[in-house]
């Protein structure tokens, strides 16, 4: 089974780009080994939403939260992307 990881880094290319993404996949693989999973945008939200936005435009400084709904899809397909699958 997979689980989608967690944000370690936002970065903006404008008010409405995604220019990076990077995920914590130490933290994942933790929470994998104990069971929890990460599966949907909602639970995936719920762990992320205080992750800050760094680079251009005007979310840079705010918190994925403030970001409306079309960027924080696009952060999490991005982290989906790049699920992590569990290491026997």
């Amino acid at each position: 089974m997979k689980s989608i990881p967690d944000v370690s880094r936002v970065e903006m290319a404008s008010d409405d780009d995604v220019y990076e993404v990077t995920v914590d996949v130490e933290t994942t693989q933790i929470y994998i080994e104990d069971g929890e999973y990460v599966t949907n945008f909602e639970d995936w939200l719920e762990r992320n939403d205080d992750q800050r936005i760094s680079g251009w435009g005007k979310w840079s400084g705010k918190k994925l939260w403030q970001a409306t709904q079309k960027i924080q899809r696009e952060v999490y397909r991005m982290c989906k992307a790049q699920a992590v699958e569990e290491v026997a």
